[in-house]
């Protein structure tokens, strides 16, 4: 029998070679904010919102959000060395915003001109368009590729949110850069067969489209809720990314959504998390690319 302590060893050398192959690694984080500056309360919400997602969650090199609804008043809450992007859109509207830090950078997928994948947002525009972007380093080398969603809610509209994933797959396999590893997140709005009227959950259908497309895309596995509010709980918001990426860790899920006083505060309870911050909660994956 090997001893232990030569186990342990080989162990961490084994990880430490796995790991070897992989030039780089990225925190990434998706947080639905709940209809932000869609009331006058912008004021009171602004300091608790940029407190909770610079101090509060994890560190992140890139953050996904949602439901943002004043997309110039919320990129000031953001550090003047971090870039966003989004997209015009008649308003009132729910945007998606894609931001990066200092340490990476965006560029836009040859011959586009949006940073969007318009056709999510449905044939009359009505729906909410995914963001897109080539990640780089600090040269201009292309890392992976950010897909960054917020699909149609509700249960009774599962087959909306299956024509959009249907879309993402379709223009994930004509794009320029085949090879270029995917990283998409977001809220899925995803709902069970109890509640969808489907076959299958949600998760499975949407992971159905992009085996369809043979994009080699899988959901990364997550047990905890994402949303809660005192009426009940969901899983909403997920990652799905390319077999060429190693996701280090279990997903990250701010606790509220799975216990009514999280460890970080004592004093926030879901009631004053849902009134000032959210009702979804941030996801967070460790990825080495």
């Amino acid at each position: 029998m090997m001893p232990l302590r030569t186990l342990r060893t080989s162990l961490v050398l084994f990880f430490v070679f796995s790991l070897s192959a992989f030039a780089g690694q990225v925190t990434i984080s998706t947080f639905n904010v709940r209809m932000y500056g869609y009331r006058n309360d912008s004021e009171v919400r602004d300091p608790v919102v940029k407190k909770f997602i610079f101090e509060t969650m994890p560190a992140s090199d890139i953050l996904v959000f949602e439901e943002i609804m004043d997309v110039a008043r919320f990129k000031k809450l953001m550090p003047e060395n971090w870039s966003c992007l989004s997209y015009d859109h008649l308003t009132p509207h729910q945007f998606v915003l894609l931001c990066h830090s200092p340490k990476f950078s965006f560029k836009r997928e040859p011959n586009d001109d949006n940073d969007v994948i318009d056709e999510v947002g449905g044939p009359k525009g009505t729906l909410r368009p995914a963001v897109t972007a080539i990640v780089t380093d600090l040269k201009g080398n292309s890392l992976f590729r950010m897909v960054a969603v917020h699909l149609k809610a509700l249960p009774d509209y599962s087959n909306v949110r299956i024509d959009q994933a249907q879309v993402i797959a379709r223009w994930l396999s004509n794009v320029k850069e085949p090879n270029l590893p995917v990283i998409m997140t977001g809220d899925f709005n995803t709902y069970t067969t109890q509640m969808n009227g489907q076959s299958e959950n949600d998760i499975q259908l949407i992971q159905r489209k992009m085996d369809d497309a043979n994009l080699k895309i899988s959901h990364i596995p997550n047990e905890l809720f994402t949303f809660k509010t005192k009426y009940g709980a969901s899983q909403f918001d997920h990652f799905y990314v390319s077999s060429s990426l190693k996701v280090t860790k279990p997903l990250n899920v701010f606790e509220i959504c799975n216990s009514d006083s999280p460890a970080q505060n004592d004093q926030m309870t879901l009631e004053y998390y849902n009134n000032l911050i959210s009702d979804h909660c941030p996801v967070t994956a460790e990825i080495v690319f």
